[in-house]
């Protein structure tokens, strides 16, 4: 389980820092998000319609692949987190490594679900 009290988060709103930072400007994630043990998540957020909802998945899977192969030669661990939820706010199967993290980084069930709840909003 990891840490997020030394966690750094990357995002295109003022007072953080750019993803691009990290990632350069061939590809900007809407969300990178770092642990202290270097350990990196790329957030991508999309919505939907139910039927697009698994060949976006795979359309933005293969989008970033390039930028996290090159990534892997520096960073210990990253993955990439493709979130999708669905105009009728159903959660895409690809949304499953969202979960994955947060219980890589210690997030409990109590906590998960507030989040889920807010994704849906």
């Amino acid at each position: 389980m990891q840490s997020i009290r030394s966690a750094k988060l990357y995002v295109d709103l003022p007072g953080y820092p750019s993803p691009c930072i990290i990632t350069s400007d061939k590809l900007r994630p809407d969300i990178l998000f770092s642990t202290a043990d270097n350990i990196f998540y790329i957030i991508e957020l999309n919505v939907g319609f139910e039927t697009n909802l698994n060949i976006n998945a795979s359309r933005k899977k293969l989008k970033y692949r390039p930028l996290l192969v090159d990534l892997d030669k520096t960073i210990d661990r990253i993955e990439f987190v493709n979130l999708f939820i669905s105009s009728l706010r159903i959660f895409g199967n690809s949304s499953e490594p969202l979960l994955q993290m947060c219980n890589d980084i210690g997030i409990d069930k109590h906590h998960l679900n507030f989040i889920l709840q807010r994704c849906l909003l």
